[in-house]
Parts: structure tokens; sequence; C-alpha cells
């Protein structure tokens, strides 16, 4: 099986509730359980599109937090190849499909974990669950949702984790080298080489000795101008595989098996949850 890749994300409620729910004596963490219980508990659409529209399908409620699913649903124009036309024609009636994410959220934590599908990416999920609660909320509240991110620093992980895992691409300096590197630049200028591509590994014990000179000079140069691309995997305090790279690294967890089930979350909840604890 491929299993099943979550992301995470935090969210922050601003504006005033309703004049209904002023009126009850209700702690923030209580007043979000409601909003979300309401929200999650619509039948119809809560965001209408072109070709269909977003909806919650089964939402189930536990203490403080929710286990439930977030798709939509969208009407293709189905195409077939024909050959007496030679041409792509419409065969001239549309089929109606869905697509959902399974999500927990937790209000405690104010957190959302949810997957990614092929028609319901990571960022339409932030998009459309957005823009359903701003529009059923109570009063002026609004959700603004952010993606967790690793923001560490390359030499920062090198320095305080076991690294299993690097990869990166370099081409030789122009004009001069960093003293930090300058063995790797003329190995890579004596080449002849544009551009030099390495992949170190080694997933067990302690990892890989960082402090040997041809890869420690690797993930000096990595960080300049000099290195196209880079990725590291390393393990942090909790024991858990944690990667980053040259771009934006939100973090993400993907299970062994295949999740699509309410039920699948709840089982694999405190997995899911602790894996993210480290960037919150």
């Amino acid at each position: 099986m491929a299993g099943t890749k979550f992301y995470y994300a935090t969210y922050e409620i601003t504006g005033t509730p309703g004049m209904q729910d002023l009126q009850r004596d209700w702690s923030q963490d209580d007043l979000a359980f409601n909003q979300f219980d309401e929200f999650f508990d619509r039948k119809e659409a809560v965001v209408e599109t072109d070709d269909g529209g977003w909806y919650f399908g089964r939402v189930d409620p536990e203490m403080h937090r929710f286990y439930g699913k977030f798709g939509r649903v969208y009407s293709d124009e189905p195409l077939i190849y024909d050959e007496e036309e030679g041409d792509f024609v419409q065969l001239g009636s549309k089929t109606t499909e869905a697509d959902y994410s399974v999500f927990l959220l937790d209000t405690e934590l104010e957190l959302i974990v949810y997957t990614s599908t092929y028609r319901v990416r990571n960022k339409n999920f932030i998009k459309y669950f957005k823009k359903g609660f701003d529009k059923h909320s109570s009063g002026s509240l609004e959700i603004e949702i952010t993606p967790v991110t690793n923001d560490k620093e390359l030499q920062q992980v090198i320095s305080e984790y076991p690294i299993y895992e690097i990869e990166a691409e370099l081409h030789p300096s122009n004009p001069g080298p960093d003293p930090a590197w300058e063995d790797l630049d003329e190995s890579m200028r004596n080449m002849l080489v544009n551009k030099l591509g390495i992949d170190a590994e080694r997933f067990e014990e302690e990892g890989i000795n960082m402090e040997e000179g041809f890869i420690s000079q690797v993930a000096e140069m990595a960080e300049t101008k000099y290195g196209d691309t880079w990725k590291v995997v390393y393990v942090d305090e909790r024991e858990e595989l944690q990667v980053i790279t040259d771009g934006e690294d939100p973090v993400t967890q993907t299970t062994e098996d295949d999740i699509d089930t309410v039920g699948g979350v709840k089982a694999r909840k405190d997995e899911l949850i602790s894996k993210v604890m480290t960037f919150l």
C-alpha cells in the first residue's frame, strides 16, 4: 500500500460572535467547539462552486476533538477520442463524482490534521475550510489557518540531531570558494563538471558522521548560492523522522497503511498528534 499523507495546520479564530453566543458564559475553547460543531453539522454545501460544492461528511465529536470528512462534489464533462472525427469529443452527459479528506481537529491545541487526495489538495482543504467557516460562523468570527512548517536552519539541525540522509546538488563557485568548502570546490573544478549531485544515507544508530571532511563541506556549500537544491532527513528529540529542504517545508506524516475513514483517523490520533508537537 502507498500509505496516506497527513498535513498539519494551526488555526486562530478572530472577531466577535453573534449575540446569542455572547450571552452564554463560555470559555474560548467552548465557543470554538460550539462553532465547529454547528459548522460540521451542516447538510448542504458549505461552499458552492461552478462544478459542485464542498461538504462535510460524517464528523464525530469527542471531548475537545472532532474526527471527520471534508470534501467536494464535482462534475466532469467526459471526453473520448473519436477515430472517425479524428478528435476528442464530448460524450454528451456529465458525471458527478466526489472526493474527500479525512481530518482531526483539536480545539485545545488549535490544530487541524488532514489528508491530501487527488481532488482535495492540501492548499484547497485550507482554502475552502476557511471560506465555509467565515461564511457560516456566528457574528463576525473568522478563521485563519496556517500550515505548520519546519523552519529550522540546516547547520542547527546538523549540530543538534542525528542525520540519516543528506541530498544536495552543487555547482562550482565563481569567482572563488569559501575556506569551509574550498577542497570540495576544487575537486569539482578538476572534474570539469557543471553540477555535482550527492546522496548519502545511513538509517541506523547515530546516522551519518557529519564531521567527516567531505560531507561537512557538502553541508556548508549547500546553503550558499552554489547549492542548487538540498534535503536533510534527521531524527528529532521525540525520535521522529523530520525533513528540511532548501524550500518551504510543511510538516507531514505518511502512514504505512491507507487511511480514508473517520475510525482510521481516531485509531492513529496519538501518533498523528505526537508528530507535530515539536513544531507547536
